[in-house]
């Protein structure tokens, strides 16, 4: 795991931004940059699916409402061409 500091306030905005969220994606190897990877769990705990795009799997994958074993690149594709078929709801999104 890779820690990294973030400015209070940048903090708190992230954390609103979860909280509003419909649907967090985590991309790539955000998910074991700390703090920031404390985020999806935060998503989970609030009932907030969690996509996961990453070719590998990571700590998160398993936990993560869906993991998508794609680079980000193709992951973010897939996701835009899923949203723009049912962009009212993530969990079909999701499940394809």
């Amino acid at each position: 795991m890779v820690r990294r500091s973030i400015a209070a306030d940048t903090w708190d905005a992230a954390e609103a931004a979860v909280d509003a969220c419909d649907l967090l994606v985590v991309v790539g190897t955000a998910s074991l940059v700390w703090p920031a990877a404390g985020l999806p769990e935060r998503a989970l705990r609030a009932g907030t699916p969690v996509l996961d795009i990453n070719p590998q799997a990571t700590p998160l994958s398993s936990r993560a409402t869906a993991h998508w074993s794609l680079t980000a690149t193709a992951g973010m594709a897939q996701l835009r061409a899923r949203l723009q078929q049912t962009p009212d709801d993530p969990r079909r999104v999701l499940a394809g």
